[in-house]
């Protein structure tokens, strides 16, 4: 059995990027070391805006050992620092867990802002928690990476202890920072019988989001062929409606993207994000600029541009793997610097299906919510996170809670399947 280090990293800096990738896997824009460097580095995400990294990591401390028969088969230690980075950096890296401790439940999409009020009515605290998930990114994912040379048994051993890490520091556990409750957001589904098999049962809870798939199309307007008469004509309209404005509409791979398009497309996704919520988003400047340089080849830019070819709108997408292992297209950030009917749906979904049909993706993750986009084709999903609260009266509350609403998510879920598009089945 390998003797084992568990380290918590304080920042992303402090892990190597290949072996990061090597356990995480590079097919999942969002898992990859880039992307959480990139939230990082730019203060997206960071202590100053609630999000204080907390990655897990686990060593291969095998070559530390003179005796190995003598030594526990499991060490803890408490955290990763700057002083000490170089030093575990020599060590193999088994598995990771990106994972941060939360002063507040901004940015993660599974939400549990009336858990936290039913604390502070009780005069108790729920912040801080620890929250397994990618910063600001709804997408379904690992949240464990483990080395694949390792054997299967070994591969479950090494997860188990890595929950069991995160239990340890609940407020009835010994820790050194107590916390509330550890969250799990949207897990894979080939990890979900690992969290399901957790010694400390898990709160299970479910959610959706609607994706697109591509069942083969040859065009766009095959696409629509599939859909009832109303409703295809209903699309048609849509679109037709920007017809007069004189649209370009163009993809641009990463690589290619210009300074000036990214200078456009940030101040079109701060002016929407303004108009909207009241502030300039979470996501800096500094943040695309390094995705562009680090994630250029998963990247792609919708460059949207008027008659007179100024770019007044622009959408980020990026390509990729889901989880099932299909070729995945993923919307996730927009914005534009005028008002036009329709423009957003052109934007963010049907110029990514058409993108999809061309380049064959066979999944298209919009990003989350929008029960809207049911009647242009997206298709009810399952999503699931998983939740260990400390509080035993307040466990057994939200154990409840999310029974009754898994039900109603299921009648959610079936509603939206009848008022799909598409024509019946004869």
């Amino acid at each position: 059995m390998t003797p084992l280090i568990l380290a918590f990293a304080r920042s992303i800096s402090d892990i190597s990027p290949c072996a990061w990738n090597a356990s995480m896997g590079e097919a999942n824009p969002f898992c990859r070391h880039e992307f959480l460097l990139a939230l990082e580095q730019s203060r997206s995400a960071c202590v100053a805006t609630g999000w204080m990294p907390r990655h897990l990591c686990v060593f291969d401390a095998s070559s530390l050992l003179n005796d190995k028969t003598q030594c526990q088969p499991l060490d803890y230690r408490a955290d990763i620092s700057q002083q000490s980075a170089e030093h575990y950096k020599t060590l193999p890296l088994l598995a990771v867990m990106p994972l941060y401790q939360k002063s507040h439940s901004y940015g993660e999409y599974v939400f549990d802002w009336a858990w936290a009020e039913a604390y502070e009515r009780h005069g108790l605290d729920y912040y801080p928690k620890w929250v397994n998930a990618i910063p600001f990114t709804p997408v379904q994912g690992l949240r464990i990476g483990i080395t694949p040379e390792l054997e299967n048994i070994e591969q479950t051993r090494i997860g188990e202890l890595m929950l069991r890490a995160l239990d340890q520091r609940l407020m009835h556990g010994t820790g050194e920072i107590q916390i509330s409750s550890w969250h799990s957001l949207f897990v894979a589904p080939a990890q979900m019988p690992l969290f399901g098999a957790s010694s400390t049962q898990l709160v299970k809870r479910l959610g959706t989001q609607f994706h697109w798939y591509n069942r083969d199309y040859r065009n766009f307007d095959d696409f629509l062929s599939h859909f009832s008469s109303r409703k295809r004509k209903n699309i048609l309209k849509e679109r037709a409606q920007l017809q007069p404005f004189g649209l370009k509409f163009e993809f641009v791979e990463g690589e290619r993207v210009t300074e000036l398009q990214w200078q456009r497309f940030i101040q079109c996704y701060q002016l929407t994000y303004l108009k909207r919520s009241g502030h300039r988003g979470y996501l800096t400047p500094a943040f695309f600029h390094q995705l562009g340089q680090l994630l250029a080849a998963q990247i792609l830019l919708l460059v949207v541009e008027d008659a007179k070819g100024e770019m007044i709108a622009g959408a980020l997408y990026f390509k990729g793997k889901n989880p099932q292992d299909q070729k995945c297209l993923y919307g996730r950030y927009w914005g534009t610097t005028v008002e036009l009917d329709g423009l957003h749906f052109e934007a963010c979904y049907y110029q990514g299906i058409q993108y999809c049909i061309e380049h064959e993706f066979q999944v298209f993750d919009a990003g989350a919510q929008g029960e809207h986009k049911v009647l242009r084709g997206f298709e009810p999903v399952e999503m699931y996170s998983y939740h260990n609260v400390a509080h035993l009266g307040f466990r057994e509350a939200i154990t409840d809670f999310v029974q009754q609403e898994a039900e109603q998510m299921q009648q959610y879920m079936a509603q939206m399947r009848s008022v799909l598009p598409y024509k019946k089945e004869p």
